[in-house]
This record gives structure tokens, sequence and C-alpha cells, in this order.
């Protein structure tokens, strides 16, 4: 049995169109947000350098790596801002 909170490695063109829409709503309601940095996350994804955070198999977070020669970075991650101000993600980083 699933549980309702999943760690994604592989995400779809469905999931970036979902997170694509999130930050774009991010954006408007509150004036900040990751959506400046989209070209950023759609290249990650077309590298396979993303990975969702999925809750009942929609994404409600996401995390964009690149890899060095001899270690990995993080270079943002990003929960949603309804859902991080209701829990306390810290368990995740």
């Amino acid at each position: 049995m699933r549980t309702e909170l999943q760690i994604n490695t592989t995400p779809t063109q469905i999931d970036i169109e979902k997170i694509e829409r999130w930050l774009i709503d991010e954006e408007r309601e509150f004036n900040e947000g990751f959506y400046c940095n989209w070209n950023i996350i759609k290249k990650a994804y077309e590298n396979k350098e993303l990975v969702t955070l999925d809750f009942k198999d929609s994404p409600i977070g996401f995390l964009v790596w690149s890899k060095g020669e001899i270690y990995a970075e993080i270079d943002i991650l990003e929960i949603k801002t309804r859902i991080s101000a209701k829990r306390n993600w810290t368990k995740f980083l």
C-alpha cells in the first residue's frame, strides 16, 4: 500500500505542468515565489535533475539539483506556500 506522501524521482510532463501552474498562481497571489526561475526548473526537468514531493499523486514540492564532479548540489527547494504554512517539512531536508 502506498502512502499519500511520496518522493518522485521521475516526474512526468503532467507533473511539470502542475508545478508551473502552482508557481504562476503563487506569484499572482503573493507577489513572490520561484516562477522567476522557471527556465532553470524546466531545464532541470529535461535533464532529469528534478525530484518532486507528491501528495495523493500531485506535486506539492520539488527539488532542483545539479551534479558536480564529486558531489550533488541542491539548487532550488520549494514546498507549496499553503502547505508549508501548515506543516513542518524540515524532516525532508
